[in-house]
């Protein structure tokens, strides 16, 4: 958890009367840093980064910090979410150890797992998989592969890419869009998000939660989780697009070897692409849908998810400040 927002003279940094101030300070990724920003008028705020520098990783994130419409904030250092731990070595894991992370959930399928396995965090007391099958999120993850695949699947996935925008120019956006719709309504999302919200109320953090890359299952996950605490939809959308920053030196990778194996076809490039791609009508889908059927996310929750008043009061008590 963040520190008390304690202010000592020796930690004082700078006064200002500016909007917006940028400072340098240098990032010690084996320690986290928190700042107090505090108003001549109202409480301190307690601010950190939220995109943490963790070797092997790109998109480990914080989701402290957001303000809820009862004027509480959700507290740091309790609530992680990212990409797998596969590529961790030995820095990347006493980075993530001196976050005291106890709490693992995993949205990988059984084959993910097995193929990429997280490696031991000594301070993990506690893992779960919970996999909802995101047929479009597991797709990506053999594209993130496909650079270690024989030539020859290489080609006969080119040729099935070229029949689906044939039949379908808009097929990955239709794909990404109908895998969100499914974590709303599917037997297996509505049980693996359930089963998260669940595990977070009995509080096992800090927790991590991850999937492949971090963004569509997770990312999932992430709104449902910051919606019953309270955070506006902005903030939701805001937290959901942040994989495009924390990924976009590794999206223009992928986006430059799928032209390369597209031959000069845009289309084509395009269409893998969209499977690395985070846009706001993905998450808007899932979010659009729930309020269509159930008025809020807290009447989903209670009606589909089956989590009952005391678990969704465990939540916010656990997690605001």
């Amino acid at each position: 958890m963040a520190p008390e927002a304690v202010i000592k003279e020796e930690n004082f940094i700078f006064e200002s009367n500016e909007s917006d101030v940028v400072f340098d300070f240098e990032y010690n990724k084996h320690q986290r840093v928190y700042f107090v920003i505090d108003f001549k008028q109202g409480e301190p705020i307690v601010v950190s980064h939220r995109i943490l520098q963790i070797p092997g990783m790109y998109n480990f994130r914080d989701l402290g910090g957001y303000p809820t419409n009862d004027n509480r904030r959700v507290k740091w250092g309790l609530l992680y979410r990212g990409d797998h731990l596969f590529n961790l070595k030995d820095d990347g894991v006493k980075c993530v150890e001196e976050l005291n992370i106890k709490t693992i959930i995993d949205f990988r399928s059984e084959k993910e797992i097995e193929e990429s396995p997280n490696p031991v965090i000594s301070t993990v007391t506690k893992q779960y998989n919970f996999s909802p099958e995101g047929a479009a999120a597991m797709f990506a993850g053999v594209l993130q592969s496909n650079a270690m695949l024989p030539a020859r699947d290489k080609k006969n996935m080119i040729e099935q890419v070229k029949k689906a925008l044939e039949n379908n120019p808009n097929a990955a956006y239709d794909s990404m869009v109908n895998q969100q719709q499914s974590f709303v309504s599917d037997e297996k999302g509505i049980e693996a998000f359930s089963s998260t919200l669940k595990v977070l109320a009995e509080n096992g953090a800090p927790s991590f939660q991850h999937c492949r890359g971090g963004k569509d299952r997770t990312g999932y996950s992430a709104m449902l989780l910051l919606a019953l605490l309270g955070v506006e939809q902005d903030y939701l959308v805001y937290d959901y697009m942040l994989t495009n920053r924390a990924r976009e030196k590794k999206n223009q990778r992928y986006l430059e070897n799928y032209r390369v194996q597209a031959q000069g076809n845009e289309a084509i490039a395009q269409y893998l692409f969209a499977f690395f791609d985070v846009k706001e009508d993905y998450i808007l889908t899932a979010i659009n849908a729930i309020n269509d059927h159930y008025g809020t996310v807290g009447n989903y929750a209670r009606k589909i998810l089956k989590l009952d008043d005391a678990q969704l009061e465990k939540l916010r008590d656990y997690y605001l400040e």
